[in-house]
């Protein structure tokens, strides 16, 4: 389940399948930074994030493709999102 607050933001993200969705959005986040040449974190190279995008989608990558994997990314994370139940946070 995923928690937003009035403004539909995520404010916390409960159960495996949720977490699911935010690691994969960070990981489309983070393989722009890489396509743009930027390191997001000191322990993530191109061929560790096109490792990591392997395990949700059975493609494997080379490091010139990550523009292919990040649309396969979103394409996964449209696919959840619409498998998890969102709910408006009381108080928030």
């Amino acid at each position: 389940m995923i928690t937003v607050d009035k403004e539909n933001k995520p404010v916390s993200f409960q159960g495996r399948k949720a977490v699911d969705v935010f690691r994969i959005r960070v990981l489309i986040s983070s393989l722009g930074l890489l396509a743009a040449g930027i390191s997001p974190t000191r322990g993530l190279s191109k061929k560790r994030a096109l490792v990591l995008t392997t395990e949700y989608t059975g493609k494997v990558y080379k490091r010139t493709e990550i523009e292919k994997a990040i649309g396969d990314l979103k394409k996964i994370e449209w696919n959840r999102l619409n498998h998890i139940k969102i709910k408006q946070g009381e108080g928030l």
